[in-house]
């Protein structure tokens, strides 16, 4: 039941309106793999939960990752989601990645290898998981381009998400 639902969500999800544009789920090219991240944070409990998404360029999801984690704030709940899915994809030894995140200053500092000092050390791993990669990348979506990973992240939340 899980499957199919998470199936309907990604239909519903690879393409919506925003603004009056269109915003679509771009596959990564031929022999590279895209990975969607997603964090969500409680500030009250300090808990939060990671999503990672692995989607080849047909769109199917390949694989994912789900943790819940204790972090200081929402901005180091969504650089923890970024390394754990740079984690799933040297652990699948895929060699060209991009990894997608909505959050638009991580994007930003990553691709510029500059640091946040609240965050700092999970940049720094980041960066060195990365390097390791032979290809690969940092990229910003919309929220809405999102959606899948955003779902996946609000599923642990509510801890409806069971392992398939």
């Amino acid at each position: 039941m899980q499957n199919q639902q998470f199936n309907q969500h990604l239909q519903r999800s690879s393409r919506v309106k925003v603004n009056r544009k269109t915003v679509t789920w771009s596959p990564s090219l031929k022999e590279w793999f895209k990975i969607n991240t997603n964090a969500t944070f409680k500030t009250e409990s300090a808990k939060g939960e990671t999503s990672a998404i692995l989607k080849d360029i047909s769109r199917s999801m390949l694989t994912g990752s789900v943790n819940k984690i204790y972090t200081i704030s929402a901005l180091s709940a969504e650089a923890e989601a970024i390394r754990r899915g740079i984690i799933v994809a040297k652990n699948l030894n895929f060699q060209k990645v991009v990894i997608e995140s909505d959050n638009l200053l991580l994007v930003q500092i990553l691709k510029s290898k500059l640091s946040i000092a609240e965050v700092d050390v999970i940049l720094h791993d980041i960066q060195s998981l990365s390097a390791e990669t032979p290809n690969c990348g940092f990229t910003w979506t919309t929220r809405e381009g999102n959606k899948a990973a955003n779902f996946v992240a609000s599923l642990a939340t509510t801890d409806n998400l069971r392992s398939n």
